[in-house]
C-alpha cells in the first residue's frame, strides 16, 4: 500500500499545486490556457513524434490491435451504456444522454492519463500509451457524432458531418505528431544528435505541465447540479470502462502485464476537461458536464490508487 501511495502522491501533488496556484490568484486562467496549449500543441506532440520513430512497431504489430480494441471497445460500450443509462434510468432528453454518455467515455488521456502513465509504470511503456493517445481525439468524436446521428435518424446528414469532423481533425496537432511520427519512422530516417535531444526535452514537459494545466482548469468547475447522473457517468468512466478494458486486453487478447495495464490506467482516466466543449456542442448543459469532470477527477483517486495498488501487488 505504501507503494502505491508514493507512486500517486507526485500525480495528486502536483494537480493540487496547479489547482492552487489559480484559486488564490497566483496565477490567471489565461496563463492555464496557455500551458493547456503549450501541452497539447508541443509537447504531446513531441512524445507522440519521438516515441514513434523510436519505436520497433513491426515487433508489436501483434499487439496493436489488441491494444486498440481493448481501449475503444471498451468506451463504446460504455458510451452506449450512458446513452441507455440516461435515457431510461433518468427519463433524459438528448442533451442529458449526450452529457452521460459523454462523461462515460471521453477520458482524460493527455493531461492526466499520460503523466499518470509514465509515473506509474514508466516511460518503457510509451509505445502502447503513444498508440492510444494519438488516435484519441478523432476516434471519440467519430464515435459521438456517429451515434448521434444513428440515434436522430439522420443517416443523411452523416457524410457532411464526417467531412466537418476530417477538416477540423487536419488541425489537431496530436493526430498531425501520430502520422508524422509513423511516416518519419516508415521512411527509417534518423532521429539523433541535437534532434533527438530538443523532442525529448519537449515531450518529457508534457508530464509536470499537463497534470500542472489540470489542476488549474479544474478552478473552472464546481460539483454541483444533477449529480445523480454525474455520478452514473463517473461510475462508467472510472469503474466499467477500465474493467471492459482489462478483460479484452487479458483474458481475450492476452497482452502482456505492461501493456494491458497501460489500456487500463487510460480507461480509468476521469472525464476529459476538453470534452466539455464537445459536450455543449452537442447540446449538454455547461453545469452537467463540469459537474461530471470534477466529481470524476475527484474520485479518480481513489480509483486509480486502487489500480496502481493492484498493479504493485500484481
Amino acid at each position: 500500500m505504501e507503494k502505491s501511495l508514493l507512486l500517486l502522491l507526485p500525480v495528486v501533488a502536483i494537480v493540487a499545486i496547479g489547482y492552487l496556484a489559480v484559486r488564490v490568484n497566483y496565477l490567471g486562467q489565461a496563463a492555464i490556457d496557455g500551458l493547456t496549449r503549450f501541452v497539447i500543441a508541443v509537447a504531446v506532440p513531441a512524445f507522440l513524434f519521438r516515441t514513434l520513430v523510436r519505436a520497433n512497431l513491426t515487433a508489436d504489430f501483434d499487439k496493436i490491435s489488441g491494444l486498440l480494441v481493448s481501449y475503444y471497445l471498451g468506451a463504446i460500450v460504455v458510451y452506449l451504456l450512458g446513452v441507455a443509462i440516461a435515457r431510461y434510468a433518468f427519463r433524459g432528453g438528448a442533451a442529458e444522454q449526450n452529457a452521460l454518455a459523454a462523461g462515460a467515455s471521453h477520458a482524460n488521456v493527455v493531461l492526466l492519463g499520460l503523466p499518470a502513465v509514465v509515473l506509474v509504470l514508466g516511460i518503457k511503456q510509451a509505445v502502447p500509451l503513444a498508440l492510444v493517445i494519438g488516435i484519441h481525439g478523432p476516434v471519440m468524436v467519430l464515435l459521438a457524432t456517429f451515434v448521434q446521428h444513428v440515434r436522430r435518424r439522420r443517416a443523411g446528414g452523416l457524410p457532411g458531418a464526417l467531412k466537418d469532423i476530417l477538416l477540423d481533425q487536419v488541425k489537431n496537432p496530436i493526430l498531425l505528431a501520430f502520422v508524422a511520427g509513423l511516416v518519419y519512422a516508415r521512411l527509417d530516417l534518423p532521429l539523433s544528435g541535437p534532434a533527438d535531444i530538443v523532442f525529448r526535452f519537449l515531450g518529457s514537459a508534457a508530464v509536470p505541465c499537463g497534470l500542472f494545466a489540470l489542476g488549474g482548469a479544474l478552478v473552472r468547475h464546481r460539483i454541483g447540479g444533477d449529480l445523480q447522473q454525474a455520478a452514473a457517468a463517473s461510475a462508467l468512466k472510472l469503474v466499467a470502462h477500465p474493467l471492459i478494458a482489462w478483460i479484452l486486453a487479458k483474458p481475450v487478447f492476452g497482452l502482456s502485464g505492461a501493456w494491458t495495464w497501460v489500456v487500463v490506467l487510460l480507461a480509468a482516466m476521469p472525464f476529459e476537461t476538453d470534452a466539455n466543449g464537445r459536450s455543449r456542442r452537442a447540446g449538454a448543459g455547461a453545469e452537467a458536464a463540469g459537474t461530471t469532470v470534477a466529481l470524476s477527477t475527484v474520485a479518480a483517486a481513489l480509483t486509480v490508487w486502487a489500480l496502481i495498488y493492484i498493479i504493485v501487488a500484481g
